[in-house]
């Protein structure tokens, strides 16, 4: 699988409701990335892995820093790219 394939399989993979709502969910994306970062040698905190990150958060939940889901949960990004990259640094 190459580096766009596998960047598709990630965004195919995205639920917002799941990630909302379910732990392994969130686990199972956190190691896609994690993955495709390794296999990638993207190093977090740098232009490429901001980017593509960014487009991971903006294809779940729109281009706003945070997110607000009916009845008043939010999730913001800061907290998502923190998640995202705690197994990589």
């Amino acid at each position: 699988m190459n580096k766009h394939e596998e960047y598709q399989y990630i965004i195919s993979f995205l639920n917002r409701d799941a990630y909302v709502s379910n732990p392994l969910y969130k686990s199972q994306l956190r190691a896609l990335w994690t993955a495709y970062c390794l296999h990638n040698k993207m190093s977090s905190d740098t232009d490429d892995y901001n980017s593509e990150l960014y487009r991971i958060w903006a294809a779940m939940f729109g281009k706003d820093n945070v997110f607000v889901f009916e009845g008043g949960k939010q999730t913001v990004r800061k907290a998502f790219d923190l998640f995202m990259g705690e197994l990589l640094s």
